[in-house]
């Protein structure tokens, strides 16, 4: 395999593990005065627009607004479901977290 394909494959094969390991997405809070967090609905204004109600308010002294979106957030205990349904309970799974569904 050449150096190139190499890197390909443990690109693709990091992408493919970070499919399965979700990660923490924040609750909607947009009255936190440090860290707001919107949930976008919708034509909705994003939070860096104008007529965003963010755009009245200032960071914190020091600071500035930094923005993440998160995108194709799914609901773990369907896709688990889903999963199970078609290839069967894994006897052996070791992950306990509680799963909302």
């Amino acid at each position: 395999m050449s150096g190139n394909n190499s890197k390909a494959a443990i690109l693709d094969y990091w992408r493919a593990i970070e499919l399965f390991s979700p990660q923490k997405v924040p609750r909607a809070d947009p009255n936190d005065r440090t860290e707001p967090v919107y949930s976008i609905i919708g034509n909705a204004p994003l939070p860096w627009d104008e007529s965003h109600p963010l755009k009245r308010r200032y960071p914190p002294k020091n600071r500035s607004w930094r923005f993440q979106i998160y995108c194709g957030i799914l609901n773990l205990g369907k896709v688990k479901s889903i999963l199970e349904d078609k290839l069967g309970k894994d006897p052996e799974s070791f992950d306990e977290r509680r799963i909302l569904g």
